[in-house]
């Protein structure tokens, strides 16, 4: 995982380094790697869980916030970041989507190649070699020089992969200058020319690697010759390890050219407990046992056959040493050498066949680590592989220093934590269903009163259209007929009913002379409440005019005397008061008609209101009922979708499972292989000097030693798995055995060589 962060931060870094470059918006000259101001709060957030590496929740964010239109400032620059961590969890094909609508627009030809570049070496990684070589071929146009040769060696280094061996060698020539490789790029560039048989290239490469910028620390030779037996301190740095893999190489190459003397100088000049050492020691001794120096080779082979009994170079240095205490005449040592040999190789064959059961085991996986923890988080990282402290560990250790298990294990567990995910949603989901079960019940309980609210708004809402209608009709008539009367206020309908009743009582009394005043008092009286009418507008609260005063006090007098002998004085009074109110009510009756036009207008919007409102809670609990029954479809459906999926993550858990059990299992069955042809040829080389022994015939001397037989590693030409910025120590590839046919063979030409492992 932290592989790919390091891709994803350098993805980034290019991308957010291209800004100044960038034309025309705004958004795009802000460069992330330097303090910018934050415009859109959406960014924001997503911008706090990315420095907080809660990536899953700022993957969430960043692709809501772009669903919802929340980035009109920082769009780019979200992006940008949300391909990084794309590529940062080998969603590669998401990321590349995203690089090819950024690029083309918003990054100079330079920043583009080189962008281009680490996501080709992305892919190289995780083995998808013709994806790497497209992009290569696609979008890396004319480089610029201090990428030309980088591209050049990530293009041969994935046509080696692929076995094109011809393509890849035409494009190593290519590379004009490495001085600017970095030691890893050397030491890659090294075993693709190795590879290709460019021997003398690749011992160039091997040795600038060696002595450019050389850790210190204790040499071979130092310590071979003082014969120490203590643990000095390891140098576990990778430059160091990088350095003594690339002095193991030289030596091996050089020691199939019989260039002895300095075939020992590289290997004298790996640290002494290095990665190597074992290595090393059991090449250091086949330098000294080729120039015929017997006891020079005792001291290597000798601190050899001392370690772990495990190592394939330990093992063959217990036969190795042997030979020569034969060659050396000390039979009795050879034997005894020989038998103890013989011994270990057989317990170290009932070991590997326990090995072999305990790999057959249904948690063998499981037990590597201790159990993993694993967050709620779907793109949380997954802890790192910890070498298990077992007996497993010392036949597996190259498997497990392996990139390909490396890959193979993260994503086994990546598979567990995504079905412990999957169930635990999947247990979360009955909460949902009771969610839902409970909204539903709230809904039932509340359509009772719901019901009774709608009744009582219809209700209403008729009784106020019905009272609509008949103010619409009388508004109408007022304005048809001029009737002043209809928009009286209520003391002016008070007034005119009370001169109304009065007018009848007067039209009751005779006519005579005397009454003719009383009837003019009651005209002026109703002329003085009409222009009040008129002019006091409805619901007003002002204090009594002159003239409503007149009125009054005129009405009181002749309801007073009506019935008095002095009539007329009674009908002009009444004449006088009607034709005071009429004028009082036509003064305002056209303010009052638009005061009243202005009711209706708002009585209507409130009465439509109330039937929106109405019809709202009518649908509202089936708008509901629909909405949760919707839910329900959903939960059922992902539940399904769960369960499938639960299914699909078991099938391939069970598959890595069995892929990571099958190498393992090979890798065992080669070293059963390995120790069983050593054994055979103890067992031979027993018998072989048990019959000298009897038959005391001194002319069956042991005959020389042939390398062929050795064990040597060929870890020269062992490509990376990595690129210029990687480890070299993920796939080494096999090679045959070193071979010198001028010499015949001890063991014959059965026991293959350690060194293809």
């Amino acid at each position: 995982m932290q592989l790919f962060k390091k891709a994803a931060l350098t993805l980034s870094l290019a991308l957010i380094a291209s800004a100044p470059l960038q034309a025309v918006p705004t958004e795009l000259s802000v460069r992330l790697d330097k303090p910018h101001s934050v415009k859109d709060l959406a960014y924001g957030e997503f911008l706090f869980d990315f420095y907080q590496e809660r990536y899953f929740s700022a993957i969430s964010k960043a692709m809501v916030a772009e669903k919802r239109g929340l980035l009109k400032h920082h769009n780019t620059q979200t992006q940008v970041l949300l391909g990084s961590l794309y590529v940062g969890y080998g969603m590669l094909d998401e990321a590349e989507a995203i690089f090819n609508n950024l690029l083309q627009s918003a990054a100079s030809v330079d920043i583009r190649n080189r962008v281009w570049f680490h996501l080709s070496e992305v892919y190289y990684k995780r083995g998808s070699h013709e994806k790497s070589v497209n992009i290569i071929q696609t979008h890396i146009n004319n480089p610029q020089a201090s990428l030309k040769d980088d591209v050049e060696l990530l293009f041969a280094q994935n046509l080696i992969a692929t076995n094109k061996l011809e393509e890849a060698q035409s494009h190593l020539k290519n590379i004009i200058d490495n001085k600017d490789f970095s030691r890893y790029a050397k030491f890659n560039l090294a075993s693709a020319h190795s590879m290709l048989g460019d021997n003398e290239k690749a011992n160039e490469l091997y040795y600038d690697i060696m002595y450019i910028d050389r850790p210190i620390g204790p040499s071979m030779v130092a310590t071979i010759i003082k014969f120490l037996n203590l643990s000095p301190k390891i140098d576990t740095s990778l430059r160091s390890v990088l350095t003594d893999r690339a002095a193991l190489a030289l030596g091996t190459s050089l020691l199939k050219s019989e260039d002895w003397a300095r075939a020992r100088s590289s290997f004298e000049s790996v640290k002494f407990n290095g990665a190597s050492s074992n290595t090393a020691l059991l090449g250091l001794g086949w330098s000294y046992f080729y120039e015929g120096d017997l006891i020079g080779t005792l001291a290597p082979w000798r601190e050899l056959a001392n370690r772990n009994p495990s190592d394939p170079a330990v093992q063959e240095a217990m036969l190795n040493l042997s030979y020569v205490y034969e060659k050396a005449g000390a039979l009795k040592d050879a034997i005894g050498g020989y038998r103890s040999a013989n011994e270990h190789y057989f317990f170290e064959l009932e070991l590997l066949e326990d090995l072999q059961h305990s790999i057959s085991q249904t948690d063998w996986i499981n037990n590597l680590t201790p159990p993993a923890s694993f967050s709620l988080d779907p793109l949380d990282e997954v802890g790192d592989f910890d070498l298990p402290r077992t007996e497993l560990s010392n036949y597996l250790y190259q498997f497990y220093a392996s990139h390909e298990f490396h890959e193979s294990f993260r994503d086994y567990r990546e598979l567990q934590r995504l079905k412990q995910l999957l169930n635990h949603w999947q247990i979360e989901l009955p909460a949902f269903d009771q969610m839902v079960e409970s909204n539903v019940s709230r809904l039932n309980k509340l359509y009772p009163k719901a019901q009774q609210a709608v009744g009582s708004s219809q209700q209403l809402l008729l009784k106020g259209a019905n009272k609509l209608v008949d103010f619409t009709n009388r508004i109408k008539k007022a304005i048809r007929e001029n009737d002043v009367t209809i928009t009286a206020t209520d003391q002016q309908s008070k007034s005119l009913k009370r001169l109304s009743s009065l007018e009848k009582e007067i039209e009751k009394l005779p006519y005579t002379p005397e009454y003719d005043v009383e009837r003019e008092k009651i005209r002026v009286t109703k002329g003085v409440i009409m222009w009040d009418l008129d002019s006091s507008p409805e619901g007003s609260t002002l204090k009594p005019t002159r003239e409503s005063l007149y009125i009054k006090e005129q009405i009181a007098l002749m309801e007073q005397r009506v019935g008095t002998p002095d009539y007329d004085d009674e009908r002009e009074r009444f004449r006088i008061t009607q034709g005071v109110l009429m004028w009082d009510l036509n003064e305002t009756a056209i303010e009052r008609r638009w005061e009243r036009s202005k009711d209706k207008m708002f009585i209507e919007n409130q009465l439509g209101l109330l039937e929106k409102h109405i019809q709202r809670v009518v649908n509202a609990r089936n708008k509901h009922v629909n909405r949760y029954d919707g839910f329900r479809d959903r939960i059922e459906a992902l539940n399904q979708r769960l369960s499938k999926l639960q299914d699909r993550s078991l099938d391939a858990i069970l598959h890595h499972q069995s892929y990571l059990k099958n190498t393992a299992k090979q890798i065992i069955a080669k070293r059963q292989t390995y120790v069983r042809r050593l054994q055979a040829n103890t067992i031979f080389s027993i018998a072989r000097l048990q019959d000298m022994a009897y038959t005391n015939d001194s002319s069956s001397s042991a005959t020389e030693m042939d390398s062929g037989s050795s064990l040597i590693l060929d870890m020269e030409n062992a490509p990376s798995d990595g690129t210029s910025e990687t480890s070299p120590f993920d796939n080494p590839t096999k090679k045959s055995s070193f071979e010198e046919p001028s010499k015949t063979s001890l063991f014959g030409d059965g026991i293959r060589s350690v060194f293809g492992f």
